[in-house]
């Protein structure tokens, strides 16, 4: 079916941001600004005029500027803005500072300068909320945004980006009562993009030309599909359901052109245990061969994949540890338990090359305290070899976990406390190339991003989607970003 689609053009994803007040003259009304871009980015010869949305109270409003170079039009309801080219070889920074009586907000205006620019853009998504994603080919991005009714009552927008024109197909309003997202799951090389859906359960499917449609229930499960990843073609994807055939809650899915079918799971679990969550399908290496995943028991993310035969195996194998050990719990009591030094992850589409011969993962290390009453983990980033079956460990990186690699081993590793920062390391020869992922993106790309850590890496090597930890009224959170080059679209 389709509803509701939305075509438009912007220069830069960015946030809906309101900047408010209280009249000091006593009359109580509060005064505000929301603009539907904070930041907004132009190439050194941009000639596009960007829109921005205004809203504000009082209903008068006036705009300035502190950049000579930065032009601007005044609208009901909205400023259009454009850039002089800059002829210099620095990118430039400057500022429109929107104003309702005693209200201020700010739209900060980025050019590019003309050295050295290959054609590699960032891009903030901090309009979109929870998880945003990157298509395998890198052609699209995508997530979604919510917004109020004139009732005050939550409606949401999917949102797909074509990065290599800027262009956004949006989608909606679709009422709470009929969608209620919570995170982008997957998105193909197609343009096919899967949120979570928490009224109708498992993933809804939005397409390019408008279509929507909901996910199947695979073979001996109690609920359609959530799909988490797909192969650079988009005849493969992946993901689990609830209620498997095996009676756990969760169970992993492969899909082949269309046909759901169950993946056969490990005889036991992380910790050489009967299953009891079960295991969740996470990522598919991009030519299909390789899927990996992880089990769901006890807040245990033991990491597992399906080699090319489709035969399910523990990540890190030549390095497992598990012994037996007694634990005393609240009351004195004892009790056997299974500690485990093993490959986790807390995964994302991004954790296996584009053949598929490494899978980036997290080697953590238990210790059993000296009144036995607790474990004490340590964790370092982990890449394992499936050809060789041997995995590699970062152990002078404690604190960090795996969360890409390319085939030529090329490891990403991020900060386990929130994803804030990256490191760069070469898998071969094991040796730190980088000390922070915007050391490597000027030394790559020659552009110059705030930070973060890298999320999913397309197989060309030249476009990514990264996320950076901010801080916003809501406290310490995630936003997403991405870097294309277009000219290898």
């Amino acid at each position: 079916m389709k509803k509701n689609v939305a075509v438009v053009l912007s220069a830069v994803v960015t946030a809906a941001v309101l900047g408010s007040c209280t009249d000091p003259k006593g009359a109580g009304e509060e005064h505000f600004i929301k603009v539907d871009d904070a930041e907004l980015s132009f190439l050194a010869d941009d000639s596009r005029s960007v829109t921005v949305g205004v809203r504000a109270y009082p209903a008068e409003w006036s705009v300035e500027s502190d950049a000579s170079w930065i032009r601007y039009t005044e609208s009901e309801g909205a400023v259009a803005i454009t850039v002089a080219p800059n002829t210099g070889d620095a990118e430039r920074k400057g500022v429109i500072t929107v104003t309702a009586g005693q209200a201020r907000q700010e739209i900060g205006v980025w050019q590019l300068g003309q050295s050295g620019f290959d054609g590699a853009r960032y891009r903030l998504l901090d309009d979109l909320y929870g998880n945003c994603l990157i298509s395998p080919n890198g052609r699209y991005a995508g997530g979604y945004y919510l917004d109020y009714d004139e009732n005050d009552h939550t409606i949401y927008f999917p949102v797909i980006i074509d990065i290599a024109t800027d262009e956004r197909v949006v989608f909606g309003p679709f009422p709470k009562s009929m969608f209620s997202f919570s995170d982008a799951m997957a998105i193909t090389s197609q343009g096919t993009l899967f949120l979570d859906d928490g009224v109708g359960g498992g993933v809804v499917g939005f397409t390019l030309d408008g279509d929507y449609f909901s996910t199947e229930v695979a073979p001996g499960f109690k609920s359609r599909t959530v799909i988490t990843g797909s192969s650079l073609d988009g005849s493969v994807m992946v993901g689990y359901g609830t209620g498997s055939p095996e009676g756990h809650t969760y169970g992993p899915v492969k899909v082949v052109d269309g046909e759901y079918r169950p993946l056969p799971l490990p005889e036991l679990n992380y910790r050489d245990m009967p299953h009891d969550q079960g295991i969740l399908a996470f990522g598919i290496s991009a030519d299909g061969t390789v899927i990996y995943g992880s089990t769901w028991d006890n807040l245990d993310a033991g990491m597992v994949y399906w080699d090319k035969e489709g035969n399910v195996h523990h990540v890190g194998e030549d390095v497992r540890d598990v012994r037996e050990v007694t634990m005393v719990d609240a009351l004195g009591e004892e009790y056997q338990y299974n500690l485990c030094d093993g490959v986790m992850t807390w995964a994302g589409a991004g954790n296996a090359s584009p053949s598929g011969r490494w899978l980036a993962g997290t080697f953590c290390t238990e210790t059993l305290s000296e009144d036995r009453r607790e474990v004490y983990t340590s964790y370092c980033p982990a890449f394992f070899n499936t050809e060789t079956k041997t995995t590699v460990i970062f152990d002078e990186l404690g604190g960090f976990g795996g969360s890409a690699v390319t085939d030529d081993g090329i490891g990403f590793v991020g900060s386990t406390d929130g994803m804030a920062s990256c490191r760069v390391v070469d898998v071969n020869t094991g040796v730190q190339l980088y000390g922070s992922l915007a050391e490597w993106v000027r030394a790559e790309f020659d552009i110059v991003i705030p930070g973060g850590a890298l999320m999913y890496i397309c197989p060309d090597g030249r476009s990514f989607m990264g996320t950076s930890l901010t801080t916003g009224i809501g406290g310490a959170e995630n936003i997403f970003w991405y870097v294309a080059d277009p000219n290898e679209q």
